[in-house]
């Protein structure tokens, strides 16, 4: 937006740009400008193969801020990157595709990448490998899979469409934030089944090791250069199934039961009360005074800390908080001999 306070210091060459082209814009090379191409010229380009994460705000005027800006989120360099339509100010869950950043020193070069496969159900890292395999190998890869990846960022721009609609008809806050989890669940699901199945093929092909036809992606109609198969984001996200589509390692099955079992089992409710439990109270034990329930969302690993569904006592907390205030007390008396000295 231009106001005095901000003044537009050039004239632009170009209006009325597309979503697609502002998120290509990102990954630009020059590479359809003689002189100016960025993998034989020798010069720099915005889409260098040192960005790590990329982000566009899409804000439209005159909209609720909750819904008012869709981020899309690359989660690699733009040049070989997919961006996921995200309400980032109305989500609350995020995609457990979205991994830790866990992963060995030995995944480093595109060598690497080939014969060691990223962390398991982990956007980022799919991403990131197709991203590196396409900086190595930019004319046996990097060509057609561009191809194949604006395929894929064109049809979640045009669903998004869809989703969009829907979301601006919920008057709710509590709907919209439903909506906006499932949605972020439902692209990213998408994307990562689309990309990760793309750099299985990479690989496959990198491994035969016969360069002289270049590569080209399964799923991609090399006619109407889009996907043989359309991605479901739209559908997934606006199901009225209320079972979250995003399962990762086993993305077709629905949530599982905490304890499966046969049919004929009785319902957890139903079991009998544990033995700490007094059998005067079947619904609910209530706490005692002196007890404290931790949890956690994630396992602990690092020391033997609770973690969910640990209880201990309350005076363990206490006795733990008055050694702590003793050696703090202790180690600034010393510090204050030490500084007097």
């Amino acid at each position: 937006m231009v106001s005095e306070i901000q003044p537009l210091f050039f004239k632009p060459g170009k209006s009325g740009w597309s979503t697609f082209e502002l998120i290509r814009a990102f990954g630009n090379r020059g590479e359809n400008v003689p002189g100016l191409n960025a993998n034989t010229d020798g010069v720099y380009c915005i889409g260098s193969e040192r960005n790590t994460e990329i982000n566009l705000f899409q804000i439209r005027r005159g909209y609720d801020p909750e819904v008012a800006t869709i981020q899309w989120e690359m989660l690699s360099r733009a040049a070989y990157s997919v961006a996921i339509p995200l309400y980032s100010a109305l989500i609350t869950e995020v995609s457990p595709y979205f991994s830790d950043q866990t992963v060995s020193f030995d995944h480093c070069n595109a060598k690497d990448v080939v014969y060691n496969e990223e962390p398991e159900n982990s956007i980022n890292y799919v991403l990131m490998d197709i991203s590196s395999l396409c900086f190595e190998n930019p004319d046996t890869l990097g060509t057609s899979v561009r191809t194949y990846l604006d395929a894929l960022q064109n049809e979640l721009i045009e669903q998004n469409k869809e989703v969009d609609a829907a979301m601006l008809a919920e008057t709710t806050t509590e709907g919209r934030t439903a909506l906006a989890n499932k949605a972020g669940k439902a692209a990213t699901e998408n994307t990562y089944k689309k990309c990760k199945a793309l750099l299985q093929e990479m690989r496959a092909y990198q491994k035969a090791g016969n360069f002289d036809e270049r590569f080209t992606p399964s799923d991609l109609n090399t006619e109407t250069k889009g996907l043989k198969e359309s991605i479901t984001y739209a559908k997934d996200a606006l199901a009225t199934d209320p079972v979250t589509p995003d399962q990762p390692g086993t993305p077709e099955q629905p949530g599982k039961p905490e304890q499966p079992g046969t049919p004929d089992q009785p319902s957890k409710p139903e079991q009998p009360a544990k033995p700490e439990q007094p059998a005067t109270k079947p619904e609910k034990p209530g706490k005692s005074d002196t007890t404290t329930t931790v949890t956690t969302n994630k396992t602990n690993t690092k020391g033997d800390l609770p973690t969910t569904g640990d209880r201990f006592d309350g005076r363990m907390v206490a006795a733990f908080a008055i050694a702590g205030v003793a050696v703090i007390s202790a180690g600034g008396y010393i510090l204050y001999r030490r500084n007097k000295e």
